[in-house]
């Protein structure tokens, strides 16, 4: 019988010691583990916030970009209305760059700055210098544009539209002599 308690007291002893290695076995697998894993942890870590902040700072500056464009559209417009003939050229001329394809989110505004400009100029050398810039948007901006916005009255002689979709477009009373319509698209059109 005395065998019997120093058996279990043997067992329980060894039970006892089999979770004291089991313990330390975790202990140091996780230590292990996480000594392993940090550097990678804090390198991921460390990459993704330098990711977040290099999308913060590209979208700074395309925001500054984009109000630097649209500062510079806005100084052009108000050449545009300017009571000196140079003046208006000049706006005129700063407006083609508004007319490139890569401008498309300035396209509206800028090609209908031109067209009322053509309906109102009467200076040579202005109507000059926005039949150039009504060639530039013929050649680089898409149909939509070119005919969301009515031509009524425009003052365009001796523009070449070559190869232009003007389809649907409204040119009625407009002063179109030696225009050159070359291979343009003008079904719909309305040259009343």
């Amino acid at each position: 019988q005395h065998a019997t308690p120093h058996l279990k007291d043997e067992k329980s002893r060894q039970e006892l010691i089999s979770l004291a290695i089991d313990n330390e076995m975790e202990q140091f697998f996780w230590s292990s583990l996480l000594r392993t894993m940090g550097p990678m942890i804090t390198a991921f870590v460390t990459l993704l916030g330098a990711l977040v902040g290099l999308q913060n700072y590209l979208d700074t500056r395309n925001n500054e970009h984009r109000d630097r464009v649209a500062m510079d559209l806005n100084s052009v417009l108000k050449q545009l209305v300017s009571n000196e003939p140079r003046e208006r050229s000049v706006g005129v001329v700063g407006l083609q760059h508004f007319l490139n394809p890569e401008k498309h989110d300035y396209h509206l505004r800028a090609f209908s700055a031109l067209i009322t400009l053509a309906r109102i100029e009467n200076d040579a050398e202005v109507l000059r210098m926005i039949r150039i810039a009504t060639e530039q948007a013929v050649r680089n901006l898409p149909s939509d544009i070119l005919t969301s916005i009515s031509w009524q009255a425009v003052k365009l002689n001796g523009a070449r539209l070559t190869h232009a979709n003007l389809t649907g477009i409204d040119m009625r009373d407009a002063f179109l002599e030696n225009v050159v319509l070359d291979h343009a698209i003008i079904d719909r059109a309305d040259f009343t």
